[in-house]
């Protein structure tokens, strides 16, 4: 067979693919998307009662400004996996550990000034259960956002989805939540965000492997 017949028969199946947004805009699509869920979490279920309040409380306005600070970085790194040529600059993607240190450093300060309380095993269980609940759409939203890129790295992308989630999860709990009992947060909320992050990032990595079979 000649050369140009093969070509001819070969272009004929050849289907055109969409092409891949830029990073940033991946980024856009990926905050545009956790933006417009909250809004509708929040018009559904409202804030908690004590939100104002809440507000001029320096530890709780930290953990909040991490946990979104998270979400934005860890979207961000997310979407550069998605480009091989971008996947190896380990700046952005070291980039949502500072805001998760300070995540983290903000949960022990309110744990410092205010540890009272107890965990629940009921309420706890009761909790995480939506967390998990809560992290579910997010997750599946965001891997028809990243889809059509191309992971060297599925792995340490799919982390970074679960972070993303995970945080969302979180951070959805703390403004509609009116707890602040730091034992119960540390018990039922943190705990199960480390583990939603597995869960969360498995599945993320399970859809990209069945979408390359």
């Amino acid at each position: 067979m000649k050369t140009d017949i093969l070509i001819s028969e070969l272009s004929q199946n050849i289907k055109a693919e969409k092409r891949v947004c830029t990073p940033y805009r991946t980024l856009l699509c990926g905050l545009l998307t956790i933006g417009i869920y909250l809004f509708i979490f929040y018009e559904l279920i409202h804030f908690r009662d004590d939100i104002t309040l809440k507000l001029r409380s320096i530890p709780y306005v930290l953990e909040v400004s991490f946990s979104a600070l998270c979400i934005f970085f860890a979207i961000l790194a997310a979407s550069w996996q998605a480009f091989p040529d971008l996947s190896e600059r380990k700046l952005v993607l070291w980039l949502p550990l500072i805001p998760l240190g300070g995540f983290l450093a903000s949960i022990g300060l309110g744990y410092a000034v205010d540890p009272h309380g107890s965990p629940d095993i009921r309420t706890g269980i009761t909790c995480a259960m939506h967390m998990c609940l809560i992290a579910l759409l997010p997750t599946i939203v965001l891997y028809f956002v990243l889809a059509r890129g191309v992971f060297l790295h599925a792995k340490r992308a799919s982390l970074q989805v679960g972070l993303v989630t995970a945080m969302t999860s979180y951070l959805v709990a703390r403004l509609a939540e009116k707890t602040d009992d730091m034992t119960h947060l540390l018990v039922w909320h943190l705990l199960p965000l480390f583990v939603l992050m597995a869960l969360m990032g498995g599945i993320h990595h399970w859809l990209i492997r069945k979408k390359r079979l």
